[in-house]
Formats: C-alpha cells, sequence, structure tokens
C-alpha cells in the first residue's frame, strides 16, 4: 500500500506514462491499424454509442481515461496486490484493459464481443499491450 501513496504523492510519472501510452495507442490506432483492418479504430465512437454523445466527447473521455484513469488504476491494483509496477505487469494490465473494451464496452455499444471478428480483436489487443507496456516501463 505505501507504493500506492508514494505514487499519488508524486503523479507526474502516473502523467506522463498516461501521455506516452496514450499517444502510443493512438498512433497504433491511425497507422498501424488502417493497416490491419483497412479503417483507423475509433474507440471514442464505442463510447458515444453507450453515452449517446457526439464522437468528440466519446474521444475526450477515452483520452481521460488512458491519460489519468488508467495509469491510476494500474498503480492501485498493483498496490493492492502488494506488486511492483513492472513491464510484465504493464502488459498484464493492458490485456486487463483489451478484455474489459472487448467482453464489456463493445457489447454494451451494440457490437459484438470481441468485435465479431479476428483482425479488429487482434488490433485492439496489440493497441492495449503496447499501451499496458508503456505503464509498466515508464511509472
Amino acid at each position: 500500500m505505501d507504493s500506492i501513496f508514494a505514487h499519488l504523492s508524486n503523479p507526474l510519472p502516473l502523467l506522463i506514462a498516461g501521455v506516452v501510452g496514450t499517444v502510443i495507442l493512438y498512433i497504433f490506432m491511425e497507422v498501424m491499424a488502417p493497416k490491419m483492418l483497412g479503417a483507423p479504430m475509433r474507440p471514442g465512437d464505442m463510447i458515444c454509442d453507450i453515452l449517446g454523445c457526439s464522437g468528440t466527447v466519446g474521444h475526450a473521455l477515452h483520452y481521460l481515461l488512458g491519460l489519468v484513469l488508467f495509469p491510476l488504476g494500474y498503480v492501485i491494483v498493483a498496490g493492492i496486490l502488494g506488486l511492483t509496477p513492472s513491464l510484465g505487469l504493464g502488459v498484464a494490465w493492458g490485456v486487463v484493459l483489451f478484455l474489459g473494451a472487448v467482453m464489456v464496452v463493445a457489447p454494451l455499444s451494440g457490437r459484438s464481443m470481441f468485435f465479431g471478428a479476428m483482425k479488429p480483436t487482434v488490433a485492439a489487443l496489440m493497441a492495449h499491450l503496447f499501451y499496458g507496456g508503456a505503464l509498466g516501463v515508464l511509472i
């Protein structure tokens, strides 16, 4: 639990990790995903399909999750479990976020669980692994 308080008392590394991870995630979604899927990934659209908001609001919420809430969740969960942040733990956190996206968010937004197809599922997994790995290395 002490490591949680250490991270919360100096949130700058959390913010830096969130920024870097989110930038990596969005580069993947905008550059690599179109090569895999034929179009960029749009997680903000899924959020809007759930909340009934505009695409801009959905993307802003997705940025908020990536920049602040998921890094915070990462250190809180690691601290509760007594684990030290690391690349492996960050990648595991990326898997947790991916599973939440494909098993909860996708169905709530009217899409099939795991998007109903292999390519978008693999693209989403890769994006979340890169994001989680960045958190693990930088926190």
